[in-house]
């Protein structure tokens, strides 16, 4: 009996696909070169599932924010000053981050006061860091609140002193299915070195 191993389930043509691969490409190298004058013939193509693809994730119905609050306010809050190495947290009204992928765009930034630049904020951790982690929960089905939390990890080696904030961006969707995007913004907090 064969263990099904990684390159069995996640190959098209199961656990020997590099050998097939190998062979093919070999028994043709002498068309690869810029003078050669014959090409390989064109092979079959893969079939193109995606279109049969069953989901079993369920549709976001809408987004509520609780009674006298809005999408992207604050209910935790930063601390004033953080050592360097501390989590910096803070958590959001937020709505299902499914509403939009936000393909390149983010979910959560992380930003630097530039005192260079006229006190601009400048962007300098997105969620494609490791040290900042996004997380979504569903308060209430029933009411379909939502918060987000998200934390920055200053152990993280290029964390400079000075004056940030966290930035968060979603996207709410209605009850008749519209949907629309807010940010939210924590406060400002220091991060510090250990060592003052």
């Amino acid at each position: 009996m064969q263990i099904q191993r990684y390159e069995g389930a996640s190959t098209l043509y199961g656990p020997h696909t590099l050998a097939a691969y190998i062979n093919v490409t070999l028994s043709w190298v002498s068309s690869l070169s810029s003078t050669a004058s014959s090409r390989p013939p064109r092979g079959p193509e893969p079939p193109n599932n995606s279109n049969r693809s069953l989901s079993f994730i369920p549709h976001v119905i809408h987004d509520s924010p609780p009674l006298f609050r809005g999408f992207g306010d604050v209910k935790q809050d930063v601390e004033e000053k953080y050592q360097k190495g501390a989590r910096v947290t803070t958590k959001f009204v937020g709505a299902n981050p499914r509403n939009n992928l936000r393909l390149e765009r983010n979910y959560a930034v992380v930003e630097k006061l530039v005192k260079e630049k006229d006190g601009a904020w400048e962007a300098v951790r997105d969620d494609s860091d490791w040290h900042l982690v996004f997380r979504w929960r569903r308060t209430s089905e029933l009411l379909g609140t939502s918060e987000v939390e998200i934390t920055w990890e200053t152990a993280d080696p290029w964390a400079e002193p000075g004056r940030y904030r966290i930035r968060y961006f979603g996207d709410a969707k209605s009850l008749a299915g519209q949907i629309t995007e807010f940010e939210g913004v924590s406060g400002e907090f220091e991060l510090v070195d250990d060592d003052r």
